[in-house]
Protein backbone atom coordinates (compact mmCIF):
# COMPACT_ATOMS: atom_id res chain seq x y z
CA UNK A 1 0.00 0.00 0.00
CA UNK A 2 2.98 2.66 0.52
CA UNK A 3 4.54 1.45 -2.00
CA UNK A 4 1.55 2.64 -4.08
CA UNK A 5 0.91 5.70 -2.32
CA UNK A 6 4.80 6.65 -2.87
CA UNK A 7 4.07 5.65 -6.65
CA UNK A 8 0.89 8.23 -6.99
CA UNK A 9 2.76 10.76 -5.34
CA UNK A 10 5.77 10.52 -7.55
CA UNK A 11 3.59 10.33 -10.69
CA UNK A 12 1.78 13.40 -9.61
CA UNK A 13 5.12 15.23 -9.23
CA UNK A 14 6.15 14.61 -12.28
CA UNK A 15 3.07 15.58 -13.93
CA UNK A 16 3.13 18.89 -12.06
CA UNK A 17 6.73 19.47 -13.71
CA UNK A 18 5.76 18.81 -16.67
CA UNK A 19 3.23 20.96 -16.75
CA UNK A 20 5.42 23.69 -14.93
CA UNK A 21 8.18 23.01 -18.08
CA UNK A 22 5.21 23.27 -20.78
CA UNK A 23 4.52 26.79 -19.29
CA UNK A 24 7.90 28.03 -19.12
CA UNK A 25 8.53 27.42 -22.89
CA UNK A 26 5.36 29.00 -23.66
CA UNK A 27 6.79 31.90 -21.35
CA UNK A 28 9.60 32.19 -22.96
CA UNK A 29 8.18 31.87 -26.85
CA UNK A 30 6.57 34.87 -25.61
CA UNK A 31 9.25 36.90 -24.44
CA UNK A 32 11.62 36.13 -27.73
CA UNK A 33 8.53 37.76 -29.61
CA UNK A 34 8.49 40.87 -27.72
CA UNK A 35 12.52 40.91 -27.72
CA UNK A 36 12.27 40.25 -31.75
CA UNK A 37 9.66 43.10 -31.39
CA UNK A 38 12.48 45.68 -29.76
CA UNK A 39 15.03 44.53 -31.75
CA UNK A 40 13.32 45.61 -34.71
CA UNK A 41 12.51 49.17 -33.16
CA UNK A 42 16.19 49.86 -32.49
CA UNK A 43 16.44 48.91 -28.58
CA UNK A 44 19.01 46.38 -28.45
CA UNK A 45 19.37 46.19 -25.11
CA UNK A 46 16.08 45.69 -24.04
CA UNK A 47 16.15 42.97 -26.68
CA UNK A 48 18.95 41.54 -24.98
CA UNK A 49 17.46 41.47 -21.38
CA UNK A 50 14.30 39.83 -22.80
CA UNK A 51 16.14 37.35 -24.73
CA UNK A 52 18.29 36.37 -21.27
CA UNK A 53 15.10 35.82 -19.95
CA UNK A 54 13.95 33.41 -22.15
CA UNK A 55 16.91 31.48 -22.00
CA UNK A 56 16.28 31.03 -18.55
CA UNK A 57 13.00 29.08 -18.62
CA UNK A 58 14.32 27.47 -22.20
CA UNK A 59 17.97 27.29 -22.33
CA UNK A 60 17.87 25.21 -25.66
CA UNK A 61 15.65 28.52 -27.08
CA UNK A 62 17.07 28.06 -30.36
CA UNK A 63 15.74 31.53 -31.61
CA UNK A 64 16.54 33.45 -28.56
CA UNK A 65 20.48 32.64 -29.16
CA UNK A 66 20.08 33.70 -32.35
CA UNK A 67 18.68 36.98 -31.70
CA UNK A 68 21.65 37.47 -28.76
CA UNK A 69 24.44 36.07 -31.87
CA UNK A 70 22.85 38.93 -34.09
CA UNK A 71 23.00 41.85 -31.19
CA UNK A 72 26.30 41.10 -30.51
CA UNK A 73 27.27 41.14 -33.91
CA UNK A 74 26.05 44.82 -34.48
CA UNK A 75 27.71 45.87 -31.18
CA UNK A 76 30.98 44.44 -32.73
CA UNK A 77 31.43 41.78 -30.31
CA UNK A 78 32.43 38.56 -32.68
CA UNK A 79 33.66 36.49 -29.33
CA UNK A 80 30.34 36.70 -27.75
CA UNK A 81 28.41 36.12 -30.61
CA UNK A 82 30.65 33.10 -31.70
CA UNK A 83 29.68 31.82 -27.98
CA UNK A 84 26.01 32.12 -29.05
CA UNK A 85 25.88 30.53 -32.65
CA UNK A 86 28.22 27.68 -31.17
CA UNK A 87 25.60 26.89 -28.98
CA UNK A 88 23.24 27.05 -31.89
CA UNK A 89 25.23 24.65 -33.63
CA UNK A 90 24.41 21.83 -31.22
CA UNK A 91 20.96 21.92 -31.21
CA UNK A 92 19.82 22.35 -34.87
CA UNK A 93 20.44 20.87 -37.96
CA UNK A 94 20.64 24.35 -40.01
CA UNK A 95 23.74 24.67 -41.52
CA UNK A 96 23.78 28.25 -41.61
CA UNK A 97 25.30 28.76 -37.92
CA UNK A 98 28.03 26.81 -39.34
CA UNK A 99 28.54 29.41 -41.98
CA UNK A 100 28.27 32.20 -39.27
CA UNK A 101 30.60 30.58 -36.88
CA UNK A 102 33.66 30.36 -39.93
CA UNK A 103 32.66 34.51 -40.31
CA UNK A 104 33.14 34.64 -36.37
CA UNK A 105 36.24 32.34 -35.99
CA UNK A 106 37.76 34.69 -39.22
CA UNK A 107 36.78 38.28 -37.01
CA UNK A 108 38.29 36.66 -34.03
CA UNK A 109 41.77 35.93 -35.76
CA UNK A 110 41.53 32.21 -35.50
CA UNK A 111 42.23 31.39 -39.36
CA UNK A 112 42.82 27.90 -39.45
CA UNK A 113 39.57 27.26 -37.32
CA UNK A 114 37.52 29.45 -39.78
CA UNK A 115 38.62 27.31 -42.51
CA UNK A 116 38.07 23.80 -41.23
CA UNK A 117 34.55 25.27 -39.77
CA UNK A 118 33.56 26.43 -43.83
CA UNK A 119 34.91 23.37 -45.13
CA UNK A 120 32.19 21.67 -42.41
CA UNK A 121 29.73 23.80 -44.38
CA UNK A 122 30.65 23.36 -47.92
CA UNK A 123 29.97 19.65 -47.01
CA UNK A 124 27.13 19.37 -44.82
CA UNK A 125 25.05 21.58 -48.35
CA UNK A 126 26.93 19.55 -51.07
CA UNK A 127 23.30 18.59 -52.14
CA UNK A 128 21.22 21.15 -50.99
CA UNK A 129 19.20 22.60 -53.77
CA UNK A 130 17.92 25.86 -51.48
CA UNK A 131 18.48 29.14 -53.02
CA UNK A 132 19.78 30.94 -50.46
CA UNK A 133 22.26 28.12 -49.23
CA UNK A 134 23.17 28.27 -53.36
CA UNK A 135 24.65 31.82 -52.42
CA UNK A 136 26.37 31.26 -49.57
CA UNK A 137 28.09 28.76 -50.68
CA UNK A 138 29.23 30.71 -53.36
CA UNK A 139 30.60 32.80 -50.77
CA UNK A 140 32.05 30.10 -48.52
CA UNK A 141 33.96 29.13 -51.77
CA UNK A 142 36.00 32.19 -52.12
CA UNK A 143 36.00 32.75 -48.03
CA UNK A 144 37.90 29.27 -47.93
CA UNK A 145 40.34 29.69 -50.65
CA UNK A 146 41.02 33.13 -48.60
CA UNK A 147 41.14 31.75 -45.16
CA UNK A 148 43.22 28.30 -46.45
CA UNK A 149 46.29 31.01 -47.61
CA UNK A 150 45.62 33.37 -44.57
CA UNK A 151 46.33 30.31 -42.23
CA UNK A 152 49.02 28.94 -44.63
CA UNK A 153 50.91 32.02 -44.42
CA UNK A 154 50.74 32.49 -40.84
CA UNK A 155 51.97 28.70 -40.29
CA UNK A 156 55.47 29.22 -42.35
CA UNK A 157 55.48 32.69 -40.60
CA UNK A 158 55.77 31.06 -37.24
CA UNK A 159 57.64 27.66 -38.29
CA UNK A 160 60.33 30.16 -40.49
CA UNK A 161 63.56 29.84 -38.60
CA UNK A 162 65.27 33.21 -36.87
CA UNK A 163 67.92 34.99 -39.03
CA UNK A 164 71.54 34.46 -37.71
CA UNK A 165 73.05 37.37 -36.23
CA UNK A 166 74.96 39.43 -38.45
CA UNK A 167 78.92 40.07 -37.59
CA UNK A 168 79.82 42.83 -35.80
CA UNK A 169 81.11 45.76 -37.61
CA UNK A 170 84.70 46.43 -37.16
CA UNK A 171 84.76 49.57 -34.13
CA UNK A 172 85.48 52.73 -36.24
CA UNK A 173 88.24 54.77 -35.54
CA UNK A 174 87.27 58.48 -33.49
CA UNK A 175 87.28 61.60 -36.05
CA UNK A 176 89.45 64.17 -34.74
CA UNK A 177 87.46 66.67 -32.20
CA UNK A 178 86.07 69.72 -33.53
CA UNK A 179 87.41 73.03 -32.86
CA UNK A 180 84.56 74.08 -30.47
CA UNK A 181 82.10 76.43 -32.01
CA UNK A 182 79.93 78.87 -29.67
CA UNK A 183 76.35 78.66 -30.62
CA UNK A 184 74.13 81.75 -31.72
CA UNK A 185 71.68 82.95 -28.57
CA UNK A 186 68.08 81.74 -28.74
CA UNK A 187 64.99 82.00 -27.38
CA UNK A 188 64.23 79.97 -24.61
CA UNK A 189 60.65 78.66 -25.19
CA UNK A 190 58.91 76.01 -22.79
CA UNK A 191 56.26 73.82 -23.60
CA UNK A 192 53.33 73.40 -21.08
CA UNK A 193 51.81 69.89 -20.36
CA UNK A 194 48.47 69.82 -22.02
CA UNK A 195 45.70 68.18 -19.42
CA UNK A 196 44.80 64.49 -20.32
CA UNK A 197 41.57 64.29 -22.48
CA UNK A 198 38.78 62.40 -20.24
CA UNK A 199 38.16 60.09 -23.02
CA UNK A 200 42.10 58.29 -22.14
CA UNK A 201 41.71 55.17 -20.77
CA UNK A 202 44.17 54.47 -17.83
CA UNK A 203 43.62 50.78 -17.48
CA UNK A 204 46.24 48.77 -18.43
CA UNK A 205 45.84 45.23 -20.32
CA UNK A 206 45.11 43.17 -17.56
CA UNK A 207 41.98 45.47 -16.99
CA UNK A 208 41.21 45.03 -20.51
CA UNK A 209 40.78 41.18 -20.19
CA UNK A 210 39.30 41.57 -16.91
CA UNK A 211 36.57 43.76 -17.85
CA UNK A 212 36.71 41.11 -20.72
CA UNK A 213 35.79 38.58 -18.65
CA UNK A 214 33.12 40.15 -16.77
CA UNK A 215 31.41 41.27 -19.28
CA UNK A 216 31.70 36.98 -20.56
CA UNK A 217 29.92 36.24 -17.14
CA UNK A 218 27.03 38.66 -17.19
CA UNK A 219 25.78 37.06 -20.65
CA UNK A 220 26.43 33.59 -19.37
CA UNK A 221 23.61 31.84 -18.59
CA UNK A 222 22.66 31.02 -14.83
CA UNK A 223 22.00 27.70 -12.75
CA UNK A 224 18.87 27.20 -15.17
CA UNK A 225 21.13 25.57 -18.04
CA UNK A 226 22.32 22.61 -15.64
CA UNK A 227 25.08 22.17 -17.46
CA UNK A 228 25.59 18.27 -15.56
CA UNK A 229 22.48 16.23 -18.19
CA UNK A 230 24.74 15.90 -20.69
CA UNK A 231 27.59 14.15 -18.78
CA UNK A 232 25.22 11.93 -16.40
CA UNK A 233 26.21 8.17 -17.67
CA UNK A 234 23.86 5.56 -17.04
CA UNK A 235 21.67 8.00 -14.56
CA UNK A 236 17.60 8.43 -15.78
CA UNK A 237 16.75 12.33 -14.38
CA UNK A 238 13.40 12.64 -14.67
CA UNK A 239 11.59 15.90 -15.19
CA UNK A 240 10.72 16.78 -11.56
CA UNK A 241 13.73 16.00 -10.46
CA UNK A 242 15.21 18.75 -12.72
CA UNK A 243 12.96 20.64 -11.73
CA UNK A 244 13.69 20.01 -8.06
CA UNK A 245 17.67 21.08 -8.86
CA UNK A 246 16.36 24.65 -10.75
CA UNK A 247 14.15 25.60 -7.54
CA UNK A 248 17.58 24.67 -5.16
CA UNK A 249 19.92 26.72 -7.24
CA UNK A 250 17.35 29.36 -8.58
CA UNK A 251 15.89 30.30 -4.52
CA UNK A 252 18.77 28.97 -2.11
CA UNK A 253 21.48 29.37 -4.51
CA UNK A 254 22.55 25.59 -4.44
CA UNK A 255 22.44 25.39 -0.91
CA UNK A 256 19.32 22.98 0.20
CA UNK A 257 17.92 19.98 2.19
CA UNK A 258 16.65 17.67 0.29
CA UNK A 259 13.82 15.59 2.60
CA UNK A 260 11.84 14.26 0.00
CA UNK A 261 10.05 10.51 -0.44
CA UNK A 262 11.90 7.36 0.07
CA UNK A 263 12.69 6.63 -3.60
CA UNK A 264 12.09 9.85 -5.50
CA UNK A 265 15.84 10.59 -6.18
CA UNK A 266 17.19 12.79 -3.98
CA UNK A 267 21.13 11.13 -4.56
CA UNK A 268 20.45 11.69 -8.03
CA UNK A 269 19.11 15.58 -7.02
CA UNK A 270 21.91 16.21 -4.81
CA UNK A 271 24.66 15.13 -7.18
CA UNK A 272 22.81 17.25 -10.00
CA UNK A 273 23.30 20.63 -7.85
Amino acid sequence: MASREEHRKQVLKQRRAEEQREEDLREARLLHREARRLYHQGDAPGAARLARRALFLNPDHVESLTLLAEIHIRAEHPAEALGYFQRVRKLTDDPIPIFNCAILYRDVGQWEKAAETMDEFLEATGSSRDLKIQKLRLSAETFRAATHARALTEKRAASAPTAAPKPAAPEAQPAPPKPEEVPPPRAAVRFLRAATPGFESRGTLADYFLRRRWMALRLEQNFEDLLCLPSLQGVDAYLYQQETVRKVLRHFKGRALLADEVGLGKTIEACMV
